[in-house]
């Protein structure tokens, strides 16, 4: 896999987080796509970076990787967003051991329209800093 296979799987990632929240329907979606939206921009950058994309073969070893690897200037802001998407998911369905969620579902959107337009942020400055390939040659 390629720096840009990964920067475009992260980019649908984001379309169709937006398209579930934007048409409520599947917004059950919405955190796993934005979280592997993370996680592929994080694999684009450690691939065109010259690092290993996912060490150990998971999206837990990608994360460590990036989190070691990373830009310094980018690292807190993706993982600050990793870290959130994560929550949207229980802060939706409810926890682990089957305690209802406690946010109605019209707060949780608004919080989760609110993640999205950061994930989309990060990702996007992460993948600005990769070098994209010369289409002409």
């Amino acid at each position: 896999m390629q720096a840009s296979d990964c920067a475009n799987a992260a980019r649908q990632g984001l379309r169709d987080a937006r398209r579930h929240l934007e048409t409520s329907e599947a917004v059950n979606w919405v955190a796993q796509e934005l979280g592997s939206a993370l996680l592929w921009a994080m694999s684009a950058w450690l691939l065109a970076n010259g690092h290993e994309a996912a060490p150990g073969g998971s999206w837990a070893g990608t994360r460590l990787a990036f989190e070691n690897e990373g830009p310094p200037g980018l690292r807190a802001q993706v993982l600050s967003c990793h870290a959130k998407v994560r929550c949207l998911d229980v802060d939706l369905l409810g926890g682990l051991d089957d305690t209802l969620p406690e946010m109605p579902l019209d707060q949780w959107k608004m919080e989760a329209f609110t993640c999205l337009e950061r994930t989309e942020e990060a990702v996007h400055a992460l993948l600005a800093t990769i070098a994209e390939p010369d289409e002409t040659g």
